[in-house]
Parts: structure tokens; C-alpha cells; sequence
């Protein structure tokens, strides 16, 4: 049997799980997402659903502002938190509680955004190599909790969830 996935999507919910792990609730917490493409918008979206205040960077002004934009305008008229975008990415992380890197490759989390994060902040890397050398050793040296986006559970659930639908569809609709 073929099971139809989406890469993208089971990356997003694996983050979003570790996060949901790790603190107590989402409401009143601020996260940055540096390098908001595919995997950010739809993680932005996910957050900001569930009582995050996100703040959005990328490279491209326009595309930014289009996800904020876009972001604000469909996610639940109940929901109290928003996207902002910022055109840079160290006022993005500004004292956010949690900060992901989800750049292809690129070194978005550098040491001046590390200085500017709570110590008891989360700081995740949603692909490899986001976050310089040094500003990883700067997180584990003000006690930021770091973590590398793994699909793994993300995944096994899908997985599992897959052959329960299946099974739902074919024995019980």
C-alpha cells in the first residue's frame, strides 16, 4: 500500500509538536520565524491559530508582507494573536520566547539575536545549518533550550493515523 504525504506538513507538525511538549500553553507567547517560506508560513499560521504572536522574517519584503498579510485575514475571527512581518531579522527575534530557523541552509540565527533572547527561551532549527557556530554556542551558554526539527514522532503518527483512516473509511462509512 502507498501512503500520500506531504514533507512539508509533517515537518510542521513535528515542530509544532516538540513545541507543544515543551511549554505549558501557547497563549501570550511571541516566536520569530526567520526564513518564512513553505515550512514558516504554514508554522506561522499554525502558531498564530493556537494563541502564538508571531513575528516573520524573509529576505523578500513583498512576499513577507503578503504572508502577514494573508496570515491575519484567514485565521479565526476568535483568535486574539497575529503575524507580523519585519524586514529585519534581529527585531523579528527581539525577546521572543521562541525563535526557529527555517532558512534552506542559511545561517538566519547568528549570536546578536541570541543576546536578545530570554534564557528561558526555545530556539529550534527546522532544516540544518541555520544557526551559526557561534550563536549556538552562545544559546547553550545562557541556558536557551535548542533543538533540531525532527520528523521522526511527526511522522509515525501520520503514519499511524494513515492506516486508522483507512480502516475507518473501509469498515464503518
Amino acid at each position: 500500500d502507498v501512503i500520500h504525504y506531504k514533507p512539508n506538513d509533517i515537518t510542521v507538525d513535528a515542530v509544532w509538536g516538540t513545541l507543544a511538549f515543551k511549554l505549558d500553553n501557547f497563549t501570550n507567547k511571541k516566536a520569530a520565524i526567520l526564513g518564512c517560506g513553505n515550512i514558516g508560513f504554514k508554522l506561522a499560521l499554525k502558531l498564530v491559530e493556537s494563541g502564538v504572536n508571531v513575528r516573520i522574517h524573509r529576505r523578500d519584503k513583498d512576499k513577507g508582507l503578503l504572508m502577514e498579510e494573508a496570515i491575519n485575514s484567514i485565521k479565526p475571527q476568535s483568535c486574539n494573536s497575529s503575524a507580523k512581518y519585519f524586514l529585519s531579522s534581529s527585531e523579528a527575534a527581539k525577546s521572543c520566547d521562541i525563535v526557529i530557523g527555517s532558512s534552506s541552509g542559511n545561517q538566519v540565527i547568528n549570536s546578536k539575536i541570541i543576546e536578545n533572547m530570554p534564557t528561558d527561551s526555545i530556539l529550534i532549527d527546522v532544516g540544518k545549518g541555520n544557526i551559526s557556530n557561534n550563536a549556538l554556542n552562545k544559546a547553550l551558554e545562557s541556558d536557551i533550550s535548542v533543538f533540531r526539527g525532527d520528523v521522526t514522532s511527526a511522522l509515525l503518527g501520520f503514519i499511524l493515523q494513515s492506516e486508522k483512516s483507512k480502516d475507518f473509511v473501509a469498515k464503518k462509512m
